[in-house]
């Protein structure tokens, strides 16, 4: 972490433009926003990009009811690159993929992810979506475009629960200890060489389409 702290604030009703993407948004610098409640924005509700050696910093939000116009966002709650994600509430959005939290590059823990949607047929992660980034302890739930979807990512010890979609979807990824429950449209689909599943529990999940109730790889 390193610069500007917005803390203990409201940020609310902001608009999209051609050069904004989010109520607060950030490029090549890593504040710190802690405690705020961001909400009712109609695009992003945080958009940043951080650097690898010092990440954009997002802990303890509430982030909820953005997104919900049409925007040309992926991630209409958080959207990020290189940043920490920690201890948020993440809810009731809508962006492409990621309904809830896109991030890339990033390192998301112990949030809890629910009632978002992402719109996109493919690649969706209706509550997260991540590439390159570590995404353990998370409680992802009643999403709509399914709970995560990860490329290039270590998924581990979530609890994925309650999806319509794929509970968890890897490209590339490691899954592991994860608790994956009732999700209409799957439970783990994996794809791509390399890719590791292990030590998960995978229960009462249902199949709509292509692939497997439980697993599929």
């Amino acid at each position: 972490m390193g610069g500007s702290i917005l803390e203990n604030c409201i940020v609310e009703y902001g608009g999209v433009g051609y050069s904004t993407a989010g109520a607060i948004q950030t490029a090549s610098a890593s504040p710190l926003v802690k405690e705020c409640t961001v909400r009712n924005n109609s695009g992003s509700g945080i958009w940043g990009l951080g650097t690898a050696e010092k990440p954009f910093t997002i802990m303890n939000n509430l982030v909820f009811d953005n997104g919900w116009t049409d925007t040309i966002n992926i991630g209409a709650g958080i959207e990020v690159e290189h940043a920490l994600l920690v201890g948020n509430n993440v809810y009731n959005n809508r962006g492409i993929s990621g309904g809830g939290i896109s991030a890339g590059g990033s390192t998301i823990v112990n949030n809890r992810v629910w009632g978002n949607s992402a719109t996109s047929f493919f690649q969706s992660g209706g509550g997260i979506w991540s590439g390159d980034s570590q995404v353990s302890g998370n409680e992802v739930y009643d999403n709509q475009g399914g709970g995560i979807f990860a490329i290039s990512s270590n998924v581990d010890e979530n609890l994925v629960f309650d999806n319509v979609g794929r509970g968890i979807e890897g490209v590339w990824s490691t899954i592991s200890n994860n608790q994956v429950a009732k999700n209409v449209g799957g439970g783990i689909s994996i794809y791509g060489e390399g890719s590791i599943v292990e030590r998960n529990v995978v229960v009462n999940n249902t199949a709509i389409l292509d692939g497997g109730g439980g697993i599929h790889c």
